[in-house]
């Protein structure tokens, strides 16, 4: 039930960016974007992998799909930090 309200909270979060998008709001870098895309897929196909029954059923792709979208999560995140930290000026 956790995986179903994280995909529809990810679709709203892709609506609301959308609405951002055409309102001309600063916003992540489309490598971050692209980067949130990835989890988003890879998540939808780990919430397909985990609805098999039992623990057979999921061992061992369910676990290693787990890690790949988290450290997919991670790399959006980084993206994300980079391309909107605030620049700073260097003074001498």
């Amino acid at each position: 039930m956790a995986a179903v309200f994280g995909m529809i909270v990810a679709g709203i979060g892709c609506v609301l960016w959308l609405v951002g998008l055409l309102t001309r709001r600063p916003g992540p870098s489309w490598g971050a974007v692209g980067m949130y895309v990835l989890v988003m897929l890879a998540a939808f196909a780990n919430n397909l992998l985990h609805a098999g029954d039992g623990w057979t059923a999921i061992m061992p792709w369910g676990v290693a799909l787990s890690a790949v979208t988290c450290v997919l999560m991670l790399l959006a995140a980084m993206l994300n930090r980079r391309a909107t930290a605030p620049l700073t000026l260097r003074t001498a």
